[in-house]
């Protein structure tokens, strides 16, 4: 059986994403492809963060999202009668 799966190495460990699907203690054998251009996990959001800082009508944007949230999660809440 063959597998493939991503994960990140920490020091001597390499941490797999999900269920590999093999049974603790069945013995393995690795090959290692790095990936060159991977980010690290986050890099996207550190990238866009303050990118519609100078944006002024955002915040109006922003407020009327929150207020349509905030009525509807009104509307959601059961209140006995």
């Amino acid at each position: 059986m063959i597998k493939t799966s991503l994960g990140f190495v920490e020091g001597n460990t390499i941490r797999l994403h999900g269920d590999i699907g093999v049974p603790p203690g069945q013995l393995v054998e690795v090959q290692i492809k790095v990936i060159e251009d991977a980010q690290p996990v986050g890099a996207g959001i550190l990238r866009s963060a303050g990118a519609l800082a100078d944006q002024p009508q955002w915040g109006l944007i922003m407020e009327e999202i929150y207020q349509a949230r905030r009525i509807q999660r009104a509307a959601d809440i059961d209140l006995p009668e």
